[in-house]
């Protein structure tokens, strides 16, 4: 395997570190690729024989969780050393950093094709590869760096929970676009410009938008009255939340109906990231 690809550091990966005493043959550590499929991340070699529905779960998640559509109006001059205003990249191919007002013009335009090439030609089938590609079409550009909990390295206190607050805060905005449904379909506490207000959305219950605000009530302001460790506590909860299961299975069956084509696919799939990424931080305190 080329460990240059299956190594680097991206989204959509965790690092694991393997206890003394795993079965014989297994690497100390390795990274694992998340998914809907295996919320804890799936080793790559096993990947290169998996069933196809998870060879394509992994591969999309893996793309939609480092690459964003490209952005025209940020193909403008950054000036100055401002690393927090800069369109960050991952891998050999991003844009590099020199000094102070030596900040690239503009990020790279990539196609999705190039993309899982590099990180998927080692372990994937080359026809599917193309098969997902085909269903990205457009330019596209990498996200910022990873966050702390997929980065093999040792992490402050201060580090992770700064990471679950920028989290909560994300998956707060995008709850707050989601429109609730009761029993009998119809929608309630209708926000403005609601992201499902289309049939090909999962229906989100009133009740599992509820469970999902309180949990996240509740991990803000535990970690705001430093109780750490009874915020760690919360990390079963939201890793069981019926939210966090609704979506992802909901994933996994829109994919395995060949509808990636559908648009609320990469927004369901934002927001089981980020309860997933607060589950595997929580877990670091």
């Amino acid at each position: 395997m080329n460990t240059r690809r299956a190594n680097r550091i991206t989204r959509g990966k965790r690092w694991h570190q393997y206890a003394t005493g795993d079965a014989a043959g297994r690497p100390l550590a390795e990274w694992l690729y998340v998914s809907p499929r295996f919320p804890r991340g799936v080793p790559a070699d096993p990947l290169t024989t998996a069933d196809i529905e998870t060879q394509w779960a992994v591969a999309l998640f893996w793309f939609w969780e480092n690459m964003t559509p490209y952005h025209l109006d940020k193909n403008a001059a950054y000036f100055g050393f401002n690393t927090g205003a800069l369109p960050h990249s991952i891998g050999s191919a991003g844009p590099k950093i020199t000094g102070f007002g030596q900040a690239p013009f503009a990020p790279p335009r990539f196609n999705a094709h190039e993309i899982l090439v590099e990180e998927f030609r080692d372990i994937l089938p080359q026809r599917l590869i193309q098969e997902v590609a085909d269903a990205l079409p457009g330019s596209w550009m990498w996200k910022s760096v990873p966050p702390v909990a997929d980065i093999a390295q040792e992490h402050s206190q201060a580090d992770i929970q700064s990471e679950i607050l920028d989290r909560l805060a994300s998956l707060e905005e995008k709850l707050d676009r989601i429109a609730p449904i009761d029993a009998i379909g119809r929608t309630h506490n209708c926000p403005p410009e609601p992201i499902n207000d289309r049939e090909d959305f999962p229906p989100v219950t009133v009740a599992e938008k509820r469970e999902a605000m309180s949990l996240l009530s509740e991990t803000k302001s535990l970690l705001s009255r430093n109780l750490v460790s009874d915020a760690a506590n919360l990390a079963t909860q939201w890793k069981e939340s019926s939210l966090f299961i609704k979506l992802g299975a909901w994933a996994l069956k829109t994919i395995a109906e060949g509808l990636v084509q559908n648009a609320a696919l990469p927004y369901c799939l934002s927001v089981w990231s980020d309860i997933r990424h607060i589950t595997d931080l929580l877990l670091l305190l």
